[in-house]
């Protein structure tokens, strides 16, 4: 998945699906298993998907706060969530955490984390959320057998490659986690952070996960979890991508990195 940032508001044209079929002979058993599996779901191929649903996290030694998640992912380019935090029915905080046109961020209120880590780990979540969308694969995405529950996908991005160890639950052929090396504060080196995906169900235009589940190799139990409650294909998102893109373009001169909070 070659990421260019196309020119601001346009949509970049449509590539055909790769040929899943004549590919699978090729792919490593879990993979082909799991297209196997997915075989109903092939011929649709959204360019966008919506995902809503209610979730908790936690950061640092706070307890977990509940948090409303809005997301809207054009699969292989862009990703904007809207993140709200509601307590006894009021707002406590509101944040956007976007990856669009090649560029991360994340923003609390008023204070705006971007940089070239906070792009890698945002990329990272919108690529596992097209990964898991079969009919979407861009025809740059290789993978590479491991053992016989896991494959390596590997994909291009900003001029080199970025690997991810996919796990497979035996006894469904479906993902069950996702793992890689990513950034979690500027600054600091790469930590593996593990998304696990689980309760598939079918949304009537979209197969797709229930639970989500996200956690860094240095906790032990996830700092996100996240029920999907609403799955849907081809909504409209350009409103929600200027909104991101005019975050950007705002951003102060100078502003450090910082940590990716939500993601």
């Amino acid at each position: 998945m070659t990421i260019a940032a196309s020119p601001s508001g346009t949509t970049p044209a449509v590539v055909p699906p790769p040929d899943l079929d004549s590919r699978s002979a090729s792919l490593p058993a879990p993979v082909a298993r799991w297209l196997r599996h997915a075989r109903p779901n092939l011929s649709i191929v959204p360019q966008t998907i919506y995902l809503e649903g209610a979730a908790r996290f936690k950061r640092g030694r706070l307890p977990y706060l509940p948090l409303d998640i809005r997301i809207w992912t054009r699969l292989g380019f862009d990703r904007v969530s809207e993140l709200e935090v509601r307590i006894a029915g009021l707002t406590l905080m509101r944040g956007l955490d976007a990856f669009v046109d090649g560029h991360g961020f994340t923003r609390v209120g008023s204070e705006l984390s971007t940089g070239p880590s906070v792009d890698q780990g945002a990329f990272h979540v919108m690529f596992l959320e097209t990964l898991l969308v079969p009919g979407a694969w861009p025809a740059d995405i290789r993978w590479e057998p491991v053992d016989a529950d896991s494959a390596r996908v590997i994909t291009p991005f900003v001029g080199g490659l970025e690997k991810a160890r996919v796990t497979f639950d035996l006894r469904t052929g479906l993902p069950a986690a996702y793992s890689t090396d990513r950034y979690r504060t500027a600054g600091e080196g790469k930590l593996r952070w593990t998304a696990t995906v689980a309760d598939w169900h079918d949304f009537g235009t979209l197969f797709y996960p229930r639970l989500v589940e996200a956690r860094w190799a240095d906790q032990p139990q996830p700092w996100l979890t996240m029920r999907i409650e609403r799955a849907s294909i081809d909504v409209p998102m350009d409103e929600h991508l200027e909104r991101a893109r005019r975050v950007l373009r705002e951003r102060v001169e100078g502003s450090s990195p910082g940590v990716s909070r939500f993601s």
